[in-house]
């Protein structure tokens, strides 16, 4: 299924609406319809995760874009800073 199009449609269906993934398959030359479910209970799940998505806080990573991996800030410096310390004396 690469390079094909996938639109997603809503139809009523006995008062309610329903979201549909649709897609022509080539294998069978038929347009294939799946439905992902009512959607209310869609846009019920999406404004949930969007709540929970907006409490999360995201830590801002800073070093080198290299093969090391990123620190948060300053902390990951510390631990370098300290051994260099300790090889000194």
């Amino acid at each position: 299924m690469t390079g094909v199009e996938v639109p997603y449609r809503i139809r009523k269906i006995r008062g309610r609406y329903y979201l549909y993934k649709e897609w022509y398959d080539r294998e069978r030359r038929t347009k294939v319809s799946r439905s992902l479910g009512p959607l209310d209970e869609i846009e019920r799940l999406v404004l949930e995760a969007r709540a929970r998505a907006g409490k999360r806080r995201t830590q801002k990573l800073a070093g080198p874009r290299g093969f090391e991996p990123r620190t948060t800030g300053s902390a990951g410096r510390r631990p370098i800073l300290a051994r260099r310390r300790a090889l000194r004396v």
